[in-house]
């Protein structure tokens, strides 16, 4: 005989023989499945009839169309250039005066803003009645296909001649849009460059006229060229004088040294032979006394001369220097000014030349160029929403997942006790028998089966022993 331990290992089940560690059954959940399987069924039925009475019945189709553009001219981001780094005026002014070079992100950003929708919607008139640029937006969208220089300009709509007139009129309007707001550009370019012009023209006339100015002042800039040669001849003239009275007076000098001596070593009385031993005056000294006196007289007069000679060009050096230094200053000015005048005659030129070209594209119209219609938007024959066999297929897989999360959820919730199962789950107790019962009602029919089923005449409990 077992013994009691061993009985209830054996009553216990597998579920429960891996040390309190559940087992997942497969089966379970497909007995949920298939318990609540009207449930899902009707509910997947209804979630897919719904999507189809929606998508066939209620909703109105839509229509889509698209027309395209191709954009002539256009940068990317790295080849833009900043105007500060340009390095002469006339690349400044290139910036300036020139069409703003847009990338293709520009162009498709610009297509979708409420003063284009607004002409939008002023052009299509009757078409457009009840139409706002609010509404609008919303029916179109643009985007530039990748690796080329074309824009999709797209338009949905209920209605598909109206979804046609959106696209090419909103094509038609973005056309008019950038050319308007490139003249915009050039007109206010043409504005600045004629400013400028008149800026420079102002600068070119003060230049001018001082330039004038200086060269008809009595000391201009020849005259004092003139008085410096002057000023030089005259120098030239008196540093020879200079020279000459420095030479005569040297040796005029050296004529009274002379004399000096020889009147020194001479005695001024000479003795006569007679008794008495008088003295006579010496004729010699006497002569070379006066010729010494002439000397001396020679002497002062070549020593005038010399310091004469000399102040005077003492004086026209000095004259020299002042006039160098007028000389300087005003063809310094005169550099300057010349400098000046050519600089804004340079920038009148360039500027001038700038305005002609600005001109000649605002009168060309360059920038309506830019962009080219490749191909206007057709009438759609077929919506593109809603996709009702997608509609339908997506209502019925959520229906089914919904379905089946319902059912689960009211299975666990269900906590109430039907079978011998679920007290041997919830309680962990081994069933040992299931005892029928009966109704009072139904007693008598039930017996009256049970007699038929079993053969004899008498009633019959029947008792069912289940050791798991």
């Amino acid at each position: 005989m077992k013994n009691g331990n061993h009985f209830q290992e054996e009553l216990a089940g597998p579920e429960n023989r891996y040390d309190g560690e559940e087992v997942i059954d497969l089966r379970e959940y497909l007995a949920i499945v298939n318990k609540w399987r009207g449930v899902i069924v009707l509910l997947t039925l209804c979630a897919v009839v719904t999507s189809g009475i929606y998508s066939y019945f209620i909703t109105s189709p839509v229509y889509e169309t698209k027309t395209v553009l191709m954009v002539a001219q256009s940068v990317s981001t790295t080849d833009k250039k900043s105007p500060t780094n340009q390095d002469n005026l006339e690349s400044v002014v290139d910036t300036i005066s020139s069409i703003p070079q847009l990338t293709m992100n520009t162009y498709v950003a610009q297509v979708k803003n409420n003063k284009l929708m607004t002409q939008v919607v002023k052009a299509l008139g009757d078409k457009g009645a009840g139409l706002s640029a609010g509404a609008l937006l919303g029916m179109v969208d643009a985007q530039s296909i990748k690796d080329t220089n074309l824009i999709e300009i797209k338009a949905s709509n209920t209605n598909p001649e109206l979804a046609a007139d959106i696209a090419n009129t909103v094509q038609k309007e973005f056309l008019t849009f950038i050319s308007n707001n490139n003249q915009v550009q050039m007109t206010k370019s043409i504005d600045f460059l004629q400013n400028q012009i008149a800026v420079e023209d102002k600068n070119l006339d003060i230049a001018s006229n001082e330039l004038q100015r200086l060269e008809g002042e009595p000391r201009n800039l020849t005259f004092l060229q003139k008085q410096i040669e002057s000023k030089y001849a005259d120098l030239g003239k008196y540093q020879a004088l200079v020279n000459q009275a420095n030479y005569e007076y040297q040796q005029t000098l050296a004529g009274r040294d002379r004399l000096k001596e020889q009147l020194f070593n001479i005695s001024p009385t000479i003795s006569v032979n007679n008794a008495n031993g008088q003295e006579e005056i010496n004729q010699g000294y006497t002569s070379l006394n006066d010729a010494l006196v002439r000397k001396e007289m020679d002497l002062a007069e070549k020593a005038a001369q010399f310091e004469a000679a000399n102040g005077l060009v003492v004086s026209l050096e000095g004259d020299i220097r002042v006039l160098q230094a007028e000389i300087s200053e005003k063809k310094l000015t005169m550099d300057r000014l010349t400098t000046t005048l050519e600089q804004a005659k340079n920038t009148y030129n360039i500027l001038n030349e700038k305005r002609i070209q600005t001109n000649i594209m605002q009168a060309v119209n360059l920038g309506e160029s830019y962009l080219l219609p490749v191909s206007p938007a057709p009438v759609p024959t077929s919506p593109v929403k809603p996709n009702k066999k997608l509609n339908m297929a997506i209502a019925g897989i959520l229906g089914l997942m919904v379905s089946a999360m319902l059912a689960f959820l009211l299975e666990f919730l269900d906590n109430t006790i039907k079978d011998s199962e679920d007290i041997r789950k919830i309680f962990n107790l081994t069933v040992v028998g299931n005892i029928p019962i009966f109704d009072d009602g139904d007693s008598e029919k039930k017996n009256k089966h049970k007699k038929r089923k079993i053969g004899h005449g008498e009633e019959h409990y029947a008792w069912e022993k289940a050791i798991t």
